[in-house]
């Protein structure tokens, strides 16, 4: 065999083992729009995978609005429209703030542990409430274009993180603990944080509850209602877990670890009007009745606003439905007392940022 005809072949195996290597990543290789719930990403993908052709935008689809833009439309950190003042902390004892006995529901939320150990040191003036999105492995991170890289958080990387906040004795806690400590009814440590995951995607259970259970710290999901079904489909369990939990798989997380618990992220305001998020188009009353479907649907009390949008009449809808507390997104600033009630602000865990860039939140 001569020199030449060996290259020859060399070259021939180095292009079939690229293409090999290339392929199982070129079904996710779009571009796909980075405020998308779980399930409206899901279903992107799996039509581009499929062949099947986008459509030209719906209702809720149209445009793009950057999900770490705060906007609130003349609010200014105050609850009503022309108010400087701070709201003045509930006085309900948690026995108070529970769902009235007669109204029906599919499914609760989990019961949380509003007690703390004794400590020793100082308490908390402010709290680091981080915010994240989707967890995914190694391999589906490759396979995922690079625009959702904010979003999609290595299962590697989110382990490393909770290892740091346990091995510095960070203590986790609830949406419940956080709103006494707001309120003055308990103390908290200077070494607490909240954990929350947004949209709802399965990924969470997939990848960070075993994490979570490892470290043992709590968390909440906020859920999007309408995505939410009955029954986890069996492929969102095994290939497809961007996609959204079911009510079957919260039950049984409530069940086995009441630790991870599941409040609201909107019945069915993660969506967009006109390039616009809802919450900044729909009428107060369209809001007050999707809050108020969450609480009589599931009990929840507890809001996330979805893309972090919001205006004076979101803030008034909020308090007729029940909903105790809400939280922004994309404020990257620790949650205070002096903050609003309907404008706690929270921090965007992004993907791909260094190491150093997360714990600076905890540093300080």
């Amino acid at each position: 065999m001569t020199k030449n005809t060996k290259n020859r072949i060399a070259i021939i195996c180095a292009l079939v083992l690229a293409v090999t290597i290339a392929l199982p990543c070129t079904g996710f290789a779009n571009d796909y729009d980075t405020t998308m719930s779980s399930d409206e990403l899901g279903q992107q993908m799996d039509n581009n995978v499929n062949g099947v052709p986008e459509s030209g935008g719906t209702e809720g689809e149209a445009g793009q609005e950057s999900a770490g833009d705060l906007q609130t439309d003349g609010v200014d950190g105050s609850d009503e429209p022309g108010d400087t003042t701070t709201e003045e902390p509930e006085t309900q004892t948690p026995s108070q703030t529970q769902p009235p006995a007669t109204t029906k529901k599919t499914t609760t939320a989990a019961p949380t542990e509003t007690t703390t150990k004794a400590y020793k040191g100082k308490n908390a003036t402010r709290i680091p409430i981080i915010t994240y999105h989707r967890l995914t492995s190694a391999k589906e991170k490759r396979c995922n274009n690079q625009r959702h890289s904010s979003l999609f958080l290595e299962v590697s990387v989110f382990e490393k993180q909770m290892k740091w906040l346990h091995k510095h004795k960070y203590r986790t806690i609830s949406t419940e603990e956080f709103y006494l400590w707001y309120t003055g009814k308990i103390k908290l440590p200077k070494k607490s944080v909240l954990i929350t995951f947004d949209d709802g995607s399965y990924s969470v259970i997939k990848y960070g509850l075993p994490i979570l259970k490892k470290y043992n710290m709590k968390a909440t999901i906020f859920m999007i209602g309408k995505k939410t079904r009955k029954k986890t489909r069996t492929k969102v369990m095994r290939t497809k877990s961007y996609a959204c939990i079911g009510r079957d798989v919260m039950k049984k997380v409530q069940e086995e670890y009441p630790n991870l618990e599941f409040q609201s992220h909107t019945y069915n305001m993660h969506r967009k009007i006109g390039g616009t998020a809802a919450l900044k188009r729909v009428s107060y009353d369209k809001q007050k009745k999707d809050f108020q479907k969450m609480y009589d649907k599931y009990g929840y009390r507890f809001l996330a606003y979805p893309y972090g949008k919001f205006t004076s009449r979101t803030i008034k809808a909020a308090k007729a439905a029940k909903v105790k507390m809400a939280f922004a997104y994309g404020t990257n600033a620790y949650a205070t007392k002096k903050q609003s009630r309907y404008q706690i602000k929270r921090i965007k865990i992004s993907a791909g940022a260094p190491m150093r860039r997360f714990t600076k939140w905890f540093n300080k």
